[in-house]
């Protein structure tokens, strides 16, 4: 798959911790919750997952921070298919941030 699958969020304060700033945890969560948008949008059915008892499992995962987010920062995380095996498969995130003006 060449394509990249682009999904959107937004920093909120539930996001941010007292300095204002995204906690380190939640860029997880986004990565996790753009696999599961990605695999909503390319399963014609979307409960497919729950019905077949599918596991979704991370076996590896590693962030680079460029920097930090702030409140109403608004970030696309991206998410292209590497190698397939036969149970298997490597998802590749990127992310590309636009502030809020």
């Amino acid at each position: 798959m060449s394509k990249e699958f682009v999904f959107s969020i937004t920093v909120y304060l539930t996001d941010t911790n007292a300095f204002g700033n995204v906690f380190f945890s939640k860029y997880v969560e986004w990565q996790g919750m753009a696999r599961e948008a990605f695999f909503r949008e390319i399963m014609p059915n979307s409960n497919y997952i729950l019905e077949t008892g599918t596991r979704l499992i991370t076996k590896k995962a590693a962030i680079d921070y460029k920097h930090e987010l702030y409140l109403y920062d608004d970030v696309e995380i991206g998410l292209k298919v590497g190698a397939v095996k036969q149970a298997s498969s490597d998802l590749i995130f990127t992310t590309g941030e636009r502030r809020m003006a």
